[in-house]
């Protein structure tokens, strides 16, 4: 019987080293990503790449204080690249919505003519 249950705890172990391997891979994935992005918007200039970093207790990505002297600049330069984005973004008209008008929707040349001999009566192709 103590075979069997010490079987059961080395098992549950086992599974969570697993779990927990898991959740460090995808954490790890997250982090890059995140990382990346902050590069390429410059973040990680302003507050240093060590600002974001993986808790190895909680296995969560965590964000340490600005440095007081970067903190000003940090705002703006995320005021300034909020209003970057929102410059480039134009009225979306949804596909298909009341009001929208067809020559405002997305034309695509498929090179291919499907209306040719398509009865719109009967539904089907003739």
């Amino acid at each position: 019987m103590t075979t069997n249950g010490n079987e059961g705890r080395l098992l549950e172990e086992a599974q969570r080293i697993v779990d927990r391997a898991y959740q460090r891979i995808k954490v790890d994935r997250q982090y890059r990503r995140l990382c990346n992005a902050f590069g390429k918007l410059g973040i990680t200039q302003i507050v240093g790449k060590s600002w974001c970093f993986i808790d190895e207790d909680s296995l969560q990505i965590s964000f340490g204080a600005l440095p007081e002297h970067r903190r000003s600049l940090f705002i703006e330069h995320l005021v300034d690249v909020a209003e970057e984005v929102e410059s480039r973004v134009t009225d979306r008209v949804l596909v298909g919505a009341p009001g929208s008008h067809p020559e405002e929707q997305l034309q695509l040349d498929l090179g291919l003519d499907f209306s040719e001999g398509t009865d719109t009566q009967a539904g089907g192709r003739s």
